[in-house]
């Protein structure tokens, strides 16, 4: 509420130094948040606010951080959700310029966040592929916080070993750059999602031939006196597939209809593993590529995708003519790394995060593959 729009767009525009400043000093407030903070909900965190409201003060007289405190309050105690007694604290009374954050209303701040990340680790763990986990390696930036280091380890207890590095930011950082400069280091990933084209084809080549779903897309051809299938989705990759930083699929295919003029290939994506059709739920078209044709050279178009490390590379080619048609795909989500290449390995002080209240922590250390 404090900086809700219109007042957060005229700090980005006219200070957004500050308001950088300002997301930097809540972040450390977040990850300087230990166990008893936040177990006992006690005590509250102070967080500058002097330059964004000098800032603020420059367009707008009212500016004022105990009347946005107050507003804010009351609002909450309107609603009863519990969330106010946010306070002021300053130099000078009229001067306050620090806002004061109770641990009742930071706690919320964690709660989400944290939440998604549990349940996603809980997914992970239930892959066949991760049965044997040992141990799990917490980096980034929220991974300084003593919160989520205690709650995924608590998550973890029994199933594996929770290891910190001495800077999880930074190794990040590190990885990024050695990957920038060299990305051989990565060999191998695994696609997170399935990737495809979709075709139009005959009724007794489709996939699951007896599947009922193809009669909602099944029709007459009059010219070919033939039916066909129209929406199949084309895997080029399935969802959980290993697949090299180079990898290529190259496949030839023929128009449907003896009078098109032009080709259309579009390019979809779905969680699903095997989905029949590019119109099933999850599916989404990410991009396409149209190729002219002369009907009358019975021509065959060739479409080859290279997956490499954050982008897709779609290129369409009339076999005939030799004309082509190809676009980038920038798909960050592609995959993720496998650390099998032949990278320079460093090596990382860690040390491990114990569940709740268990003894103190052990030191040890690790190589890890940047």
């Amino acid at each position: 509420y404090l900086l809700e729009d219109p007042r957060l767009e005229r700090l980005r525009r006219y200070n957004p130094g500050a308001v950088l400043e300002l997301l930097e000093e809540f972040e450390a407030v977040k990850t300087s948040i230990t166990e008893k903070d936040y177990v006992s909900m006690e005590g509250s965190k102070v967080i500058n606010f002097a330059e964004i409201l000098d800032t603020l003060a420059k367009h707008d007289r009212e500016a004022n951080l105990n009347k946005y405190v107050e507003d804010y309050n009351r609002k909450c105690e309107q609603k009863g959700n519990g969330l106010g007694g946010v306070g002021t604290v300053g130099r000078n009374k009229g001067e306050e310029t620090n806002l004061v954050i109770p641990m009742t209303l930071i706690r919320t701040f964690f709660y989400s966040v944290v939440k998604k990340i549990l349940d996603e680790v809980e997914s992970l763990l239930l892959k066949d592929e991760l049965e044997d986990l040992s141990h799990v390696l917490l980096v980034g930036g929220f991974a300084e916080s003593d919160v989520l280091q205690h709650e995924l380890s608590n998550r973890l207890r029994g199933r594996a070993k929770l290891l910190l590095p001495r800077k999880p930011a930074r190794v990040v950082q590190r990885g990024a750059v050695e990957y920038g400069l060299d990305p051989a280091i990565i060999s191998t990933r695994r696609a997170r999602q399935t990737i495809g084209v979709k075709v139009t084809m005959h009724a007794e080549d489709v996939p699951d031939p007896e599947n009922e779903e193809h009669e909602k897309h099944k029709f007459f051809d009059k010219a070919s006196k033939q039916y066909f299938i129209r929406d199949i989705f084309n895997a080029y990759v399935l969802k959980g597939q290993e697949i090299e930083s180079t990898y290529i699929v190259s496949r030839k295919f023929e128009p449907q209809s003896k009078s098109n003029k032009k080709v259309k290939f579009d390019i979809y994506a779905t969680d699903g593993n095997t989905p029949l059709h590019v119109t099933e739920p999850g599916c989404v078209r990410l991009a396409k590529l149209v190729i002219d044709i002369n009907p009358e050279d019975e021509p065959k178009i060739e479409c080859r995708m290279k997956f490499a490390s954050t982008e897709i590379s779609a290129e369409i080619k009339n076999l005939k003519t030799g004309d082509v048609k190809e676009l980038l795909l920038q798909y960050n989500n592609m995959g993720i790394s496998n650390a099998t290449g032949s990278g320079t390995f460093l090596k990382v002080p860690v040390r491990e995060i114990l569940p709740w209240g268990d003894m103190e922590f052990d030191s040890m250390e690790m190589s890890e593959m940047l």
